[in-house]
């Protein structure tokens, strides 16, 4: 069996980093805000980017809370807001007292509809978020271009499109702020947290001021993270996933559909948080940006084997006439996750498992469907979609040229039967 998710970096990269949690060293810098470890990160991570400035956080969604708190929106203040992300996001805007607009994806690039979105522009309209699902690249420039006209404060959100580019430029680049998150299974993982990329000098220093003044968290939570992470990296590789994951998950799918689908990532028995966690406004520690620095360095090539084996599958779902995402031109896709559209998805999943292949829809929230947030519902067609029918296939680096060509067989079959 093979997963269709990887975390990108070695279990010896793994072991050595925790074990350095518990030098002396480690856990003086961690008490110091202004580490030098962390400022030579974010300034790698801003050049990376072909940016200014960067800012390293403890997760994505704090870099949102204080990106969106240096504008000083009055409550009510209209954002726009994709239908699928993480419910945090929706938390943040949430809690800062503004009021989150969803506009309905394409059906091919996964990103804002450029017609739904002027309709969705009102004079209480303020800001927009755009994410960028997948690792696929939108028309960004006609996007910008209409947030401009209408003066819109720009957050791009590439957490899952590092280094893919429209018209030569960076996916994150085009705003205000881009935002990453460097979460295990992303293509630049370091052990969590999020960075905010912008151009803007005084925007930077408010949120590098901001970033500076969270509170140290004990190294017991990097450490767990760690450990997470650690027990992900073992169990998506080849031998313990066919051996023992993916047997284990079948048994307990068959027990338990939710715990199955948790353990997986899955993002259950969500509710509505009235208050954000502490941990959301813990500061960013050096030894994590000491490991982006690191594996900063091997993105690319990660990014070229996983490239491509998705235009290998690409050709093939072409040729089987199933539905996917397009790739439009003057854009470079990277495809985090190569994606295609089924009908009946528990079919596709029995397919592809006996032939050897994991599969599975994201794990990301419909954020416009959430029956607790009943003041924000809408009616998303496209998003969902994508939320129940995209299925994943399996293209990280790990995968091997002849697991390619096996599945690309497969898919060469015709997806329209």
């Amino acid at each position: 069996m093979i997963a269709r998710a990887t975390v990108y970096h070695s279990l010896w990269f793994d072991f050595k980093y925790y074990a350095a949690t518990f030098k002396p060293s480690c856990v003086k810098e961690s008490n110091d805000p202004n580490n030098e470890s962390v400022k030579e990160f974010e300034d790698k991570f801003a050049n990376y980017m072909g940016c200014d400035y960067a800012t390293a956080f403890p997760l994505a969604r704090t870099a949102l809370f204080f990106t969106l708190k240096s504008q000083n929106f009055a409550p009510g203040t209209e954002i726009i807001m994709p239908p699928i992300t993480i419910k945090p996001m929706l938390d943040i805007v949430i809690a800062l007292g503004l009021k989150p607009v969803f506009v309905d994806l394409e059906p091919d690039t996964f990103c804002f509809d450029p017609s739904l979105l002027s309709q969705a522009i009102t004079e209480k309209t303020k800001a927009i978020f755009i994410t960028y699902l997948f690792g696929l690249a939108p028309s960004t420039s006609t996007l910008v271009q209409i947030c401009r006209d209408n003066n819109l404060f720009i957050i791009e959100d590439f957490s899952q499109a590092l280094n893919a580019t429209h018209e030569n430029r960076k996916l994150g680049s085009f705003g205000d702020v881009g935002i990453y998150s460097s979460s295990v299974t992303k293509t630049l993982d370091t052990y969590g947290g999020g960075l905010a990329v912008t151009d803007d000098s005084a925007l930077a220093d408010y949120l590098r001021t901001a970033s500076r003044e969270l509170p140290s968290p004990p190294l017991s939570e990097i450490r767990k993270k760690m450990r997470t992470c650690l027990i992900w990296n073992f169990a998506m590789r080849r031998i313990p996933f066919t051996l023992a994951v993916s047997p284990l998950l079948t048994v307990i799918g068959r027990l338990s559909p939710t715990v199955a689908a948790k353990l997986m990532g899955a993002r259950v028995n969500l509710k509505r948080d009235i208050e954000l966690p502490d941990t959301y406004f813990q500061r960013y520690l050096p030894i994590q940006a000491t490991a982006g620095s690191e594996l900063l360095k091997t993105v690319e090539c990660n990014d070229q084997r996983r490239i491509q084996n998705a235009e290998e599958l690409r050709v093939a779902i072409a040729k089987g006439k199933w539905p996917t995402s397009a790739e439009l031109e003057n854009a470079k896709c990277v495809y985090w996750q190569c994606i295609v559209f089924v009908n009946e998805k528990d079919a596709f999943v029995k397919i592809m498992k006996k032939a050897g292949f994991d599969t599975g829809s994201t794990n990301l929230t419909l954020l416009s469907a959430l029956d607790f947030y009943p003041e924000c519902k809408s009616n998303c067609e496209n998003a969902t979609k994508v939320k129940h029918n995209a299925m994943f296939l399996p293209a990280n680096p790990r995968v091997t040229k002849r697991a390619v060509r096996k599945l690309a067989t497969l898919l060469s079959s015709d997806g329209s039967k």
